[in-house]
């Protein structure tokens, strides 16, 4: 039971703090290399978040569940998800366009 607390606390410490860079990043300025970064990044999150709407939705729709009530997901978790993938392809882009 501690080690499932632990474990809970470092993933919301982790995602917690992917959180706060995606903020930090996306409100910080900088020169265009920066921004092509920044905007690669989020154009590529936004690509793979609504891909797994779309498959949570129609496995939604497989499974019969009411249309209407069929979004049962919890806004903490997508944003999480946002963040994560947000920050997994800052990482990249900063590595493929590093000068």
């Amino acid at each position: 039971m501690l080690l499932a607390a632990i474990i809970a606390f470092g993933l919301l410490a982790i995602f917690t703090i992917c959180i706060v860079i995606m903020l930090v990043v996306i409100a910080r300025g900088g020169d265009e290399r920066r921004k092509m970064i920044v905007d690669k990044t989020a154009a590529t999150t936004l690509k793979y978040v609504v891909i797994i709407q779309v498959l949570l939705s129609a496995i939604n729709l497989i499974q019969g569940k009411d249309i209407l009530t069929m979004n049962d997901t919890n806004t903490f978790s997508n944003l999480t998800t946002i963040a994560f993938f947000f920050v997994i392809g800052l990482l990249y882009y900063n590595r493929k366009f590093k000068a």
